[in-house]
């Protein structure tokens, strides 16, 4: 296990370097659950954990407007189920969510097949409001499949709107949590 100091004078590269270790450890942790699907509940347990001392080392004020959320983020670990957790019919994909802060809204992407060659890929549009500093409230707007790059499906979903509690550290790994879940998404 790592444990951050509770002392507020430990030198910044220590904390960074703490910081880095429990990333590390969150990642080694989720490895071969197929996005925290499969994980056992010691696992689930020990990430959960290492997830909360990241948020408690976050240093970024007003994370539900920050520049960090920014960019591409792939799924490592959820303890949610179905879409979320790239869950399409009986298969698992891979996960991104690409985020555009100035225009407000992000994609969720599930990939299905080998790395480099999607073969199904859904896309689910969303928007957001602040509710708070490291709080917003997304707005799906659509989803869509394609297959081979191809489009096949699409449809408007803007009925359900979820709230979540962000915690996106460093550029590195983020954390963001759906109700109980625990969501965690490195920077691709």
């Amino acid at each position: 296990w790592l444990s951050l100091p509770a002392s507020a004078a430990v030198s910044s590269a220590l904390a960074s370097k703490s910081v880095r270790q429990i990333k590390s450890s969150i990642v080694k942790l989720a490895r071969g659950t197929q996005n925290g699907l499969t994980a056992d509940v010691a696992t689930a347990a020990q990430i959960v954990a290492l997830s909360r001392l990241l948020e408690e080392a976050n240093p970024t004020p007003n994370l539900a407007t920050s520049d960090l959320v920014d960019g591409k983020w792939s799924l490592v670990y959820t303890s949610t189920s179905g879409g979320s957790a790239g869950k399409l019919g009986p298969f698992v994909g891979r996960v991104e969510q690409h985020f555009d802060i100035s225009n407000g809204g992000y994609s969720n992407f599930v990939h299905l097949g080998p790395a480099g060659l999607d073969m199904v890929t859904g896309e689910l549009k969303a928007a957001w409001n602040v509710l708070g500093d490291s709080d917003w409230r997304v707005n799906f707007m659509s989803i869509s499949f394609s297959l081979f790059g191809l489009p096949k499906a699409a449809e408007s979903v803007g009925d359900l709107a979820p709230r979540i509690h962000g915690r996106r550290l460093q550029g590195a790994l983020g954390i963001g949590r759906r109700e109980a879940s625990q969501p965690l998404h490195p920077r691709a």
